[in-house]
């Protein structure tokens, strides 16, 4: 057991809070977050549905859900 899908909910957020952030992948070349994060979510989407890794793989995807979540709390008002 790890921290995966906590880390994911964070990775989520912060993404969402910063969409246009540049993430320098191996420190060189920079992508732009919100694009990572599409990249990020369809690795474990696609992972969800092949065979022997599915619950690892639900698990990230739940914690992106709850830091997206805590996203919409946090515009509307909600969250600290």
């Amino acid at each position: 057991l790890g921290a995966s899908g906590a880390v994911n909910g964070i990775v989520a957020l912060s993404i969402l809070l910063n969409p246009r952030a540049k993430v320098y992948l191996y420190m060189v070349l920079p992508v732009p977050a919100a694009l990572l994060g599409v990249l990020f979510l369809a690795k474990d989407v696609s992972g969800v549905f092949q065979d022997g890794g599915g619950v690892g793989h639900a698990a990230h995807l739940g914690g992106a859900a709850v830091g997206t979540l805590y996203w919409i709390l946090l515009r509307a008002g909600r969250m600290l």
